[in-house]
């Protein structure tokens, strides 16, 4: 088996075709996302790979092109957001999965993944949440 490289799992976002207003767009309701699930300043940029509001600021300006990686970042976490509400019907149990510790992580929470992880390990987080 071989193993999966970051280069390939950024390989669709590349092709998606996606134009400033819509990864904007994109990146704002990823941000309502976070809050909802009541994340940290901190959580919120380390789950976009960002270091400081300024960069995040930048980005929702329009002043600077999304990177490959924020766009497999946004498009991850809003896909968790879609498959957390079809699991779970409450919103409470959608973040209570997200921040718990799971076994299945390494007995990480969904935010450390996503704020630690390399791409690969963040697309994983997908597979995880798919096997409940």
């Amino acid at each position: 088996m071989t193993s999966t490289t970051e280069d390939q799992v950024l390989a669709p976002t590349r092709d998606a075709n996606l134009t400033p207003h819509k990864c904007r767009r994109a990146l704002k309701i990823t941000l309502n996302v976070l809050d909802r699930w009541d994340l940290s300043e901190e959580q919120r940029l380390g789950s976009l790979g960002l270091n400081n509001e300024a960069e995040l600021s930048d980005y929702m300006s329009g002043e600077v092109v999304f990177p490959d990686a924020l766009n497999f970042r946004v498009s991850i976490i809003i896909g968790l957001h879609a498959d957390l509400k079809r699991l779970f019907l409450q919103k409470h149990h959608q973040r209570q999965w997200i921040v718990n510790q799971h076994k299945s992580l390494s007995n990480q929470s969904p935010v450390d993944v996503l704020c630690s992880e390399d791409l690969v390990g963040i697309r994983r987080l997908r597979t995880t949440l798919g096997q409940f």
